[in-house]
């Protein structure tokens, strides 16, 4: 269920990300941002996933840790974009 809510506002987040991020770099192409960003995506969920299990708990295999430090990563997420402005020259 949590999955279910997460991909459907997370989906619905992409286009609106990928725009805002080609407005930002405006004299690089679009598809050069699309491509890096997905590529970065890519490379944080094989790193996080590699760190996750690197991290788990030898003797019971809990990941709490883990999880922890995903719980915290997210409030940052969620702190950091709080603060997110847009920039002048999209106002105007």
């Amino acid at each position: 269920m949590a999955a279910s809510v997460l991909a459907f506002f997370l989906l619905s987040a992409w286009p609106i990300g990928f725009q805002w991020g080609a407005e930002i770099i405006r004299p690089t192409p679009e598809g050069t941002w699309n491509g890096l960003l997905l590529l970065m995506g890519q490379i944080s969920g094989i790193t996080f996933i590699s760190d996750t299990d690197a991290m788990k708990d030898p003797l019971t295999g809990s990941m709490t840790l883990s999880l922890l430090i995903l719980i915290g990563l997210q409030v940052l997420c969620l702190l950091v974009g709080a603060r997110l402005h847009e920039l002048q020259m999209l106002q105007g």
